[in-house]
């Protein structure tokens, strides 16, 4: 048996143990991924000509996420794309901030950034409505709705897989955060509307499961609901 001394260690050492077993890469298709981190998640994609992350949300699980591309895929990370101003998803940048990686964000959220003095990378590129990113042979499509949650909020549509990335304002299988301080829901529902105008088969949320076009659907019946 162990002893209380023992035991009180161990217990001291189980909550860092399980922080690092939070870190998961789980395949989406040729060459796109997702990163879970606890409840956050993000996308990326790796190409022959480098690799494109989405929200780093924080140095240490960007640190995770850097060394795994690096060992897994050998390749360097070309593009960040921001899918917000919220800090829980976008710090950690600095962990990719190399002379050959471009960040990205919307105006709004850029602005919010620099105002802020935020702790993350200030994007090189911003874009008003819409941008589009090609890297290798792979086209990502990055648009804004208007409002929804938080500022400069936009979806990325990873064309080539068919899959795309909304972060905060649509969530599968779980309501949106309880207590809706930031939420436009008018704006969601528009915004949301604007979403399925896309030829996606799977959806990627910052929070919650993967789901299916239907599933969105689904979502926007819930929020045209409440």
């Amino acid at each position: 048996m162990l002893s209380p001394l023992k035991k009180a260690l161990a217990l001291a050492v189980l909550p860092f143990s399980l922080q690092a077993q939070a870190y998961e890469i789980e395949p989406l298709g040729e060459g796109i991924y997702r990163f879970i981190d606890d409840r956050h998640r993000s996308v990326f994609m790796i190409t022959d000509q480098g690799a494109l992350v989405t929200d780093p949300m924080n140095h240490a699980a960007a640190s995770w996420l850097n060394n795994e591309i690096k060992q897994r895929f050998d390749t360097p990370v070309r593009y960040v794309v921001y899918s917000h101003n919220h800090s829980d998803h976008i710090y950690g940048g600095e962990v990719f901030d190399t002379p050959d990686t471009t960040f990205i964000a919307h105006r709004l959220a850029a602005q919010d950034i620099a105002n802020t003095r935020a702790k993350a990378v200030p994007p090189d590129l911003v874009f008003e409505d819409e941008m589009t990113l090609r890297l290798g042979s792979k086209e990502v499509q990055l648009r804004y709705h208007g409002p929804n949650d938080g500022r400069g909020a936009i979806s990325m549509y990873f064309k080539d897989h068919a899959t795309m990335f909304v972060v905060d304002w649509i969530v599968i299988g779980r309501m949106p955060w309880q207590k809706l301080w930031s939420y436009d829901i008018q704006g969601m529902i528009n915004s949301t509307r604007e979403v399925l105008e896309y030829d996606f088969d799977t959806f990627v949320g910052g929070h919650a499961e993967v789901g299916t076009k239907a599933d969105v659907e689904r979502y926007l019946t819930y929020l045209e609901s409440l």
